[in-house]
C-alpha cells in the first residue's frame, strides 16, 4: 500500500509528469518517423491538463503543427463515466501548416498512422463527448498548396464560444455567446504544379 502511495504521489510531480511526457514523445516520434517533442506538461489526474510547447514536424523536418498552450479540463473521474465533459478548452499560440507540391500533404503520414482498417460496419460510439467553453488566442494556419496553385492561411487573434449544447452523437452543436476578434482570411492563387 505504501509502495502505490509513493507512486502515486511521485507522479503528481512536475518533473516525473515531464520525463513520462518526453518518454512518450520520443516513442510517438519513432513510431511516426519524425519528430516531436514537448516542453512541459503538468497533470492533474484525473481532471486537468496542460501541456506547452509542443512541436510536430513532417518527413522533411518542416514544422507542422506548434502548440504554444493547450489547457483542458475535464469532468471529474471522466474514465469511469459514459458522457466526457470537456468543461474548458484553451488553445494559445497555436501554428499549423499544411504544404505539399504534389498531390500527397504533408500530413499524410499522420493520417496513415492513426486511420485504423475499417471492418465494413459502422460502429456507434459508446462515449458521450460534450464541450461547454472553447477559447483560441493567436490561432494561424497556412495551408500552401503549390499542386493546385493555393496558398490559404487565415488567423484568430481571439474566440471564446460558450456551448448551452455540444452533442456530437446528436450532431447539435447551440453556442449561447460567441466572441471574436481579430479574425483573417486570404486566398493567393498562383500558377500550380500540376499537369
Amino acid at each position: 500500500m505504501l509502495l502505490l502511495l509513493a507512486v502515486w504521489l511521485l507522479i503528481q510531480t512536475s518533473p516525473v509528469q515531464n520525463w513520462l511526457t518526453k518518454k512518450a514523445a520520443n516513442w510517438l516520434a519513432g513510431e511516426l518517423k519524425t519528430n516531436v517533442s514537448v516542453k512541459h506538461v503538468n497533470l492533474s489526474l484525473f481532471n486537468k491538463v496542460l501541456v506547452e510547447g509542443v512541436v510536430v514536424e513532417d518527413r522533411n523536418k518542416d514544422t507542422l503543427a506548434h502548440i504554444g498552450r493547450l489547457k483542458v479540463n475535464i469532468t471529474d473521474w471522466f474514465f469511469f463515466k459514459e458522457t466526457i465533459e470537456l468543461k474548458y478548452i484553451g488553445l494559445e499560440q497555436t501554428k499549423l501548416y499544411a504544404y505539399r507540391k504534389d498531390s500527397v500533404w504533408n500530413y499524410q503520414f499522420l493520417i496513415d498512422y492513426f486511420s485504423s482498417p475499417g471492418t465494413g460496419k459502422k460502429s456507434q460510439s459508446q462515449t458521450d463527448l460534450r464541450f461547454n467553453k472553447i477559447e483560441l488566442r493567436n490561432i494561424e494556419f497556412i495551408e500552401r498548396d503549390d499542386w493546385r496553385g493555393q496558398t490559404m492561411s487565415g488567423k484568430l487573434g481571439y474566440m471564446l464560444v460558450n456551448f448551452n449544447q455540444f452533442d456530437l452523437n446528436k450532431k447539435l452543436i447551440d453556442a449561447e455567446t460567441v466572441e471574436l476578434e481579430s479574425p483573417y482570411f486570404s486566398i493567393n492563387s498562383y500558377n500550380g504544379l500540376r499537369p
